[in-house]
């Protein structure tokens, strides 16, 4: 916060204002805060120096989904054997695309 004091001429009907205090104000750097999948654009927002005149200030950290890798594992009950192994890559929270219900109804099919 800034404050100033001054006083009118009441002779004149002008204003006079004293200086800004402090003169300036700084903001501590900011760190991006961990999304668990993404990664920020920005992993820090630096310091910055402000003075009462300064304009309003906004910083945008853009988050970007990670690669993520699907494995599927048909495994025999009865066995224990693993009879397939689906691979499937995609984005933290995006779809990879699969759906294992073909692949159960053809086991279900051969008993």
């Amino acid at each position: 916060s800034f404050k100033r004091d001054g006083y009118n001429d009441e002779v004149t009907g002008t204003d006079h204002w004293n200086a800004w205090k402090p003169a300036q104000q700084e903001f501590a750097s900011v760190k991006s805060p961990e999304i668990q999948g993404y990664t920020a654009d920005q992993t820090e927002i630096p310091a910055i120096k402000v003075n009462a005149d300064s304009d309003n200030i906004e910083r945008t950290v853009t988050y970007k989904a990670n690669k993520q890798k699907l494995d599927v594992a048909f495994i025999d009950d009865t066995t224990g054997e693993t009879l397939k192994t689906v691979t499937k890559d995609g984005v933290s929270d995006g779809s990879a695309n699969y759906n294992t219900k073909n692949d159960i109804d053809g086991y279900k099919a051969q008993h």
